[in-house]
């Protein structure tokens, strides 16, 4: 399906490969430890609220590694006045005083929001990843700094999304995280993860009313018999649960999608594109996506493609396919933490 993009999401990364990379890009300007001087100095010079609720809101945090940035139009580390700058000196200007806007975030902080947009944009099927992939690598560059392992972060950041998914699929219309980072550290060139639905989104017109196989008693039989010489790759359930409703046949091998007929003749090596297979095909590769390094992009945008349209061939929604698929997800996150 996506052969004409193929050079182009070639080029772009999974979630996990871009926040590594970015995490050890930045510069060790932006982190500090947090001490009684430098929390009097931020004090004094951030403009979210007045300086005694601001320091009794970070004093829990005194010793601890944290984000530290000015918050101006211009992105500060490509200028001479980095934030490091103005704990170093005694005395500012009037003009400084009065206009510096100096900002800090904690790891657990960042964390959190971070999740709280990929919940969203998991379950919604819109946003901008490149923006959560931003938050996270400075959350785990935090985590690094503090004397924890990126593991450790991707640990916490899959809890926070499984929770914020739970959320959402309980009945939540929507997370709301926090603008705690107001400046992109990141060149544009480094916003290189694949945007999932972006590109879903463009192809979805790609399937074709002969593309959908209405699964009968017939069909269902050749499935649960399975390839030759080979167990069968689907389960009962699954093929029940497909019984009745349309859904995409294709040859395993050939990997094209098969009609009627051609199911009905062929060696049984069939591949099940059902709203129940793709749920489960869904969350999976997601969850692949996101954490691990290694991951085929085309699969993950086959299935996410593929389960709005098969779901709107049987009277469902595109929402309704993401409630099921991040409830999946859900379950594969949590297990992941279990072991």
């Amino acid at each position: 399906m996506f052969k004409e993009e193929h050079s182009k999401i070639a080029k772009m990364h999974g979630f996990v490969e871009t926040v590594e990379k970015n995490a050890f890009w930045l510069d060790e300007i932006y982190f500090v430890r947090l001490k009684p001087d430098l929390l009097d100095v931020v004090s004094r010079l951030q403009r979210e609220t007045d300086p005694a609720s601001y320091k009794a809101k970070w004093e829990k945090k005194m010793g601890e590694i944290v984000y530290l940035y000015e918050n101006k139009n211009e992105k500060s580390f490509f200028i001479h006045d980095k934030p490091r700058f103005y704990v170093l000196i005694e005395k500012l200007s009037y003009y400084e005083e009065n206009h510096i806007d100096l900002r800090l975030v904690d790891k657990d902080s960042l964390t959190r929001n971070a999740a709280k947009k990929m919940a969203n944009y998991l379950y919604q099927g819109k946003g901008c990843i490149n923006d959560i992939g931003n938050e996270s690598a400075i959350a785990m560059m935090m985590y690094v700094r503090n004397g924890y392992y990126k593991k450790d972060f991707l640990n916490d950041l899959r809890k926070e999304i499984a929770n914020g998914l739970e959320e959402l699929v309980g009945g939540k219309e929507s997370l709301k995280p926090q603008k705690l980072i107001l400046q992109n550290p990141f060149p544009k060139e480094n916003d290189d993860i694949l945007e999932l639905f972006e590109v879903a989104q463009a192809h979805a017109g790609d399937y074709q009313d002969e593309e959908f196989v209405l699964i009968d008693s017939e069909i269902a039989e050749m499935l649960k018999k399975g390839p030759k010489d080979h167990k069968p790759y689907y389960s009962d359930y699954e093929i029940n649960e497909a019984t009745g409703h349309y859904a995409i046949v294709k040859h395993y091998w050939r990997r094209v999608y098969d009609s009627r007929e051609d199911i009905l003749k062929s060696d049984g090596d069939l591949i099940l594109y059902s709203m129940g297979t793709l749920v489960d095909y869904t969350s999976r590769s997601l969850r692949g996506f996101l954490f691990w390094e290694m991951q085929n992009m085309e699969h993950v945008l086959t299935f996410i493609t593929a389960g709005p349209a098969i779901y709107e061939k049987n009277g469902l929604s595109a929402a309704d396919f993401r409630k099921n698929y991040c409830r999946a997800l859900i379950e594969v996150l949590r297990k992941e933490d279990a072991n």
